[in-house]
C-alpha cells in the first residue's frame, strides 16, 4: 500500500476513556456539546491542512480543507441539530446515526473510489465521538501503556499497530514511527496517499491484527509485497537491512542505460521532485484525477496551467506524458462532488469526457498553454475504438483553436481489450500508444484489482497477456510509432528482461523503482536477499 521496509517494536493504538465527565457535563444543552465539537473539529483541520500544506504540497493539503468541507455542509448540520432539538437525541447518538447514514449511503455505490470516501465520514464520525466523550487515542507497547500521540518517551523505532489509517494518523503520527501495520487501508485513499510521501512503509489487509501480533514484538514489514515478519531473526533483519538499502526504500539516482527509456509515473506535480531524484528520463505518465482526488474537486484552467508547466520544466525538455481525466466509473467521487452525470454504469475515461466536454476543454486549455514552454504528449484513457479517439480529438482540438500553436502529441492508453484488437487502425491516427497494464489486465481478465482477495500480480505471467502485448508491438512497429508500458508490471524488475524481449523500448515506473528496473535492464539481477 506504501512501498518500502521498515523495522522497529509494535506499538498499538488505542482509545482510552479519560476521567473528565460529569456533573458539569449536564449543564451544557445537547446542542451546545454538539456545536462545540463540530467546531474544535473544524478548527482541527484547518491546523492540519495547514501544516501538511506547508510540508507536503497544496495537493495533500486539500485532503484535510476537505474533511473541513464535509463539516462545514449546512445540510448535515441541520440534520445533527435536528436530532438533537427535535428528536431529544443526545449528541454521541446524533452523530452515530446521521454519519452512519451518510456511510451507508456511499457504501453502496459501485464505484470503489465513492466506497472509499465513506472513509472520510468515518474518520469525523470517531474524532467527533471522541471529542464528546472526552477520550483520547493512546499508544501501548511492552514497556508503557497509556502513551500520548506525539512523542515516544522511551525514543525506540516503532511501527504503529492500528485498525485503519486515516490521514490524521499519518500526519501526526511521532518522529519515532516508521511505518504502520493496519488491518484496512485503500491502496489510493487518502491516508495511502500520504503515507507514500511521507516514506511511511503500510502493510495492511491483515485480519486479526491486534490478537496476531504480541505486545512485545519486534518486527519488520516490506510494503511493497506485503509482508509481515514477526521476530524475525539475526539473518533475516541482516538481509532487510540490505535490500532497505537499495532502492526499494529511498529515491536513488542511477544513470541512464542504452537498452531502455526508463520515465516515471507521477501521481501530482509535487511528485515530479521524486523523478527528478530518481534520473528519470522523463514523466511516462501522469495521473491527472489524482489532483482532483486529494482536492475533492477539479481545479481550474489557470491552476492545471501551473501544474503542468512546473511538470515539463522540472524535465528539462525530456519527454512528460499528461493522461486527460480518467473520470467516472471507480473514479466517480469528484464527479458527484461537482454534481455530474454518473448514472452509466461503465462510463469512464474516453466516454465520460465526451459526456462532460466542458471538462476536456478546461484540461485541453491548460495542456495547450503549458506546451508552450516544452511539447507535452497527450495521453487519451480508456480509448475503446478509432472512433471515439477521433470525436475526442476534435473536441480537443476545437477547444484549443483560438490559442497559439500549441506543441503537443496525441496518444492513447491501451487498456481495453477492444482497442488492443483494433490497435493497427488506432495507430493510423495517434502519434504514439502506452500499455496500461493494471486496468489492461483487470478488463482482460474481469478481476477487481483493488480486491485484495483477488491474485492480482499471479496475472502478469499470464500467455494471453504476453500474446496481447505482442500484438501491440507488431501493430506500432508497422507504422514506426512510440509504444511504451506502464503499471504494475512496468515497474516489477523482474519483467523488465520480458518486456525489452517483447520489443518494448520505453516504460514508465514510480520514482521509487527506477532504479531496481534500470539494473534489471543493464543485465544485473534484482535481489533475491529474502
Amino acid at each position: 500500500m506504501a512501498p518500502g521496509i521498515a523495522r522497529g517494536r509494535v506499538c498499538f493504538l488505542q482509545p482510552a476513556f479519560s476521567s473528565q465527565a460529569g456533573s458539569a457535563q449536564c449543564l451544557v444543552s445537547e446542542s451546545e456539546r454538539l456545536t462545540e465539537a463540530l467546531s474544535w473539529l473544524i478548527e482541527r483541520l484547518q491546523r492540519l491542512a495547514a501544516d501538511v500544506t506547508v510540508q507536503l504540497g497544496a495537493e495533500a493539503g486539500e485532503i484535510f480543507w476537505a474533511q473541513q468541507m464535509i463539516l462545514e455542509d449546512p445540510a448535515l448540520r441541520e440534520a445533527l441539530l435536528d436530532h438533537v432539538e427535535c428528536k431529544a437525541l443526545p449528541a454521541e447518538q446524533a452523530v452515530a446515526r446521521e454519519f452512519e447514514r451518510c456511510r451507508r449511503k456511499l457504501a453502496r455505490s459501485p464505484w470503489a473510489s465513492l466506497r472509499e470516501r465513506a472513509a472520510d465520514f468515518g474518520e469525523l464520525e470517531r474524532a467527533l465521538l471522541d471529542r464528546l466523550r472526552h477520550r483520547t487515542p493512546r499508544l501501548r507497547c511492552s514497556d508503557r501503556a497509556n502513551c500520548t500521540m506525539g512523542g515516544c518517551p522511551l525514543h525506540h523505532d516503532h511501527i504503529l499497530v492500528a485498525e485503519e489509517l486515516t490521514p490524521a494518523l499519518a500526519v501526526e503520527a511521532d518522529p519515532q514511527t516508521v511505518g504502520f501495520l493496519v488491518e484496512r487501508s485503500a491502496r489510493n485513499s487518502h491516508a495511502a496517499i500520504l503515507a507514500r510521501a511521507l516514506n511511511l512503509p503500510t502493510v495492511s489487509g491483515i485480519k486479526g491484527l491486534f490478537d496476531a501480533v504480541p505486545l512485545e514484538a519486534e518486527c519488520v514489514i516490506d510494503g511493497g509485497t506485503g509482508e509481515l515478519i514477526v521476530h524475525p531473526c539475526p539473518a533475516t533483519v541482516h538481509a532487510y537491512e540490505l535490500l532497505r538499502a537499495s532502492s526499494t526504500l529511498c529515491v536513488q539516482m542511477t544513470e541512464p542505460v542504452p537498452a531502455l527509456q526508463v520515465m516515471a509515473t507521477i501521481d501530482r506535480p509535487i511528485n515530479v521532485r521524486e523523478a527528478v531524484a530518481a534520473g528519470a528520463d522523463g514523466i511516462g505518465l501522469t495521473r491527472t484525477e489524482m489532483v482532483a482526488l486529494a482536492k475533492g474537486g477539479l481545479p481550474g484552467e489557470v491552476e492545471q496551467e501551473a501544474q503542468y508547466r512546473e511538470i515539463v520544466e522540472a524535465m528539462s525538455g525530456k519527454p512528460a506524458y499528461v493522461r486527460l481525466w480518467d473520470l467516472g466509473c471507480d473514479k466517480a467521487p469528484v464527479a458527484i462532488s461537482l454534481g455530474l452525470d454518473t448514472s452509466l454504469h461503465g462510463c469512464r475515461g474516453a466516454r465520460y469526457l465526451l459526456r462532460q466536454p466542458e471538462l476536456l476543454r478546461t484540461q485541453a486549455r491548460a495542456l495547450a498553454r503549458a506546451s508552450q514552454a516544452h511539447p507535452i504528449h497527450v495521453v487519451y484513457p480508456m480509448v475503446s475504438d478509432p472512433q471515439q479517439y477521433t470525436a475526442l480529438r476534435s473536441l480537443f482540438q476545437h477547444a484549443i483553436a483560438d490559442l497559439p500553436e500549441a506543441r503537443l502529441y496525441h496518444g492513447i492508453m491501451f487498456e481495453i481489450p477492444s482497442a488492443c484488437l483494433q490497435a493497427r487502425e488506432l495507430f493510423d491516427i495517434i502519434d504514439f500508444g502506452c500499455i496500461g497494464t493494471n486496468d489492461l489486465i483487470q478488463y482482460l481478465f474481469a478481476i477487481d484489482r483493488a480486491d485484495e482477495t483477488a491474485d492480482f500480480e499471479r496475472l502478469f505471467d499470464s500467455p494471453v497477456l504476453w500474446r496481447l502485448i505482442a500484438g501491440l508491438v507488431r501493430a506500432a512497429e508497422a507504422v514506426g510509432k512510440p509504444l511504451s508500458i506502464c503499471g504494475e508490471l512496468a515497474g516489477e524488475p523482474r519483467y523488465t528482461q520480458r518486456i525489452l524481449d517483447a520489443g518494448i523500448k520505453a516504460l514508465s515506473a514510480t520514482p521509487r523503482r527506477i532504479a531496481g528496473v534500470r539494473r534489471a535492464a543493464g543485465g544485473i539481477a534484482p535481489s533475491n536477499l529474502v
